[in-house]
């Protein structure tokens, strides 16, 4: 679980209602299902959990009165800003590979230049 999966389900949640408050509890209820509850390390993924939406309010992505915690305007900027990161990064990916086959092309051709050159009487 990370920061922007954390402000996504909040954002998405605000959608469906307005407003919408949520908790640490309900944040991760959501995202690991009820069966937190029951597992062994509930206090420590509920911590991080409470962490994560902390450092959330600290950046102004969400805004937080006592234990609940409502998005900020701030959090759209955000995740857009997130999302053209992505955008980019998979573009960079797709251009470094376009290259490393370029450049294998080239050296396949390089070869067979060399090898019809040396094998000429």
């Amino acid at each position: 679980m990370d920061r922007i999966a954390i402000l996504r389900h909040v954002y998405e949640a605000s959608l469906e209602t307005p407003r919408r408050e949520v908790s640490s509890i309900t944040v991760a209820a959501s995202i690991y299902s009820n069966r937190i509850f029951f597992h062994p390390d509930k206090n420590r993924m509920l911590n991080h959990c409470r962490l994560l939406l902390d450092s959330l309010v600290a950046s102004g992505d969400l805004a937080a009165t006592g234990t609940v915690y409502t998005l900020a305007p701030t959090a759209l900027q955000t995740l857009s800003q997130y999302e053209e990161e992505e955008r980019h990064h998979l573009d960079v990916l797709s251009q470094q590979c376009a290259l490393k086959w370029f450049t294998f092309v080239l050296i396949a051709v390089g070869l067979l230049q060399a090898y019809i050159t040396w094998m000429k009487p």
